[in-house]
């Protein structure tokens, strides 16, 4: 498909926010202070932000301190409810011993009643797009899920985020999707996560161009937004297969310099601040990264006007293997 017709400003419906979008993420499935980074990062959060359902429940971010943003993505909370059996969160607890105590388990509760109960308690201050409570089911029945439960909140914005349909599938079925496109138009935005497009980075660029085109063969201006990809390399070539917005923690854990994702603990050596303390050379690291996201967030929107790649500013080399990349998924420049 032809760049132009692939690659473009699209809005997200009934709210009326503009994409592509880039959208920092907060979430304690790997950060146990996740509140206290809110607070201290909120005033450069001030475009997108996106936090779950599970951590609004359990009070690890604050509700009435989320409305920072024009816009704020609710998510489910399941990556969170999941992220609780994760090695990080069990440092101190042994297998042997959470299975011979389950009484003792640590694992909070969550359910789509309770992510239902903190959707109902949203005094929303900024607009809101609500994610469904995403499941590993039959592609109907997500959707039939996804629709009984917007159905409540006609004030905000939709995202159907897809998951695969087998329990035992790492990925989407991509081919079932698109035979059953037409099933998600009531939507304002279509949700998959980078892992389950594909299992490698030219399988997940095929696999949006893919969606992107059967959105456009029913008449879907529809955003794909893509989970847990918010490093720019990634990011790239992702939009210009056909994707719009793009959300995850990899701001939190890493440090961009020139578009690249670099080892937190080398920022030191990018930005000067040697004698500061890690602590602070973190937040100095997630500031910096809030910017950049927004050099590409504006990059981006400009090449959905003009269309000339040297506007990424990317060094030869990496865009040369972007432009091979994409034109091997299906591109046309």
């Amino acid at each position: 498909m032809n760049i132009k017709k692939v690659c473009k400003p699209r809005n997200i419906g009934k709210i009326d926010i503009p994409t592509p979008l880039l959208v920092p993420s907060f979430s304690s499935a790997q950060f146990d202070d996740i509140g206290d980074l809110h607070r201290k990062l909120r005033e450069y959060i001030t475009d997108a932000s996106l936090v779950g359902g599970y951590d609004l429940h359990y009070e690890n971010i604050k509700r009435d301190e989320i409305w920072v943003s024009d816009v704020v993505f609710i998510d489910s909370g399941t990556f969170e409810y999941q992220g609780q059996f994760s090695s990080k969160k069990l440092k101190d607890w042994t297998f042997e011993y959470v299975s011979q105590v389950p009484s003792e388990n640590p694992k909070k509760p969550w359910s789509s009643l309770m992510y239902s109960a903190v959707i109902d308690a949203l005094e929303p201050l900024s607009k809101v797009v609500l994610t469904n409570f995403d499941q590993k089911e039959p592609l109907e029945d997500q959707i039939s899920y996804a629709k009984n439960l917007f159905s409540k909140y006609s004030d905000y914005g939709t995202c159907f985020l897809c998951r695969p349909t087998d329990k035992g599938s790492s990925t989407i079925d991509i081919k079932g999707l698109i035979e059953n496109i037409s099933l998600i138009k009531s939507f304002n935005i279509l949700g998959i996560t980078e892992k389950e497009l594909g299992n490698s980075v030219l399988e997940r660029c095929e696999h949006i161009l893919m969606v992107r085109k059967a959105l456009d063969t029913n008449g879907l201006m529809l955003p794909i937004h893509i989970f847990g990809c918010l490093d720019p390399l990634s990011i790239l070539p992702y939009f210009l297969c056909g994707a719009d917005i793009f959300d995850g923690l990899a701001w939190l854990k890493w440090i961009f310099h020139e578009n690249v994702a670099i080892y937190i603990n080398n920022s030191p050596l990018l930005t000067g601040n040697w004698s500061e303390s890690n602590q602070n050379t973190n937040l100095i690291a997630y500031v910096k990264n809030c910017e950049e996201l927004r050099k590409l967030r504006d990059a981006m929107r400009r090449f959905t006007l003009k269309y000339d790649l040297d506007i990424f500013g990317l060094k030869k080399d990496i865009l040369k293997e972007i432009v091979n990349l994409t034109r091997t998924a299906g591109i046309e420049y």
